[in-house]
């Protein structure tokens, strides 16, 4: 059976980068000031692909919230 989530954020966040990364996507992260639950750094993380300047842009955005983190 796939495993779709991952044990923690560590893991998840490695997963999305290396993803993003295989896409040859342009990466960036954005630290936060909160922490994980374990006290762990965290922040919003951004893979861009495409064009530097489009002229149309699509969004998605997903786990900036908190509970939905494990869905990515």
């Amino acid at each position: 059976m796939p495993k779709y989530f991952h044990d923690d954020y560590g893991a998840a966040r490695a997963a999305f980068r290396a993803a993003a990364c295989e896409a040859g996507a342009k990466l960036g992260a954005y630290p936060i000031r909160a922490r994980g639950p374990d006290g762990e750094a965290l922040s919003i993380d951004t893979a861009w692909l495409g064009a530097d300047a489009p002229k149309r842009l699509l969004v998605i955005s997903s786990g900036t919230h908190g509970v939905e983190g494990p869905a990515g």
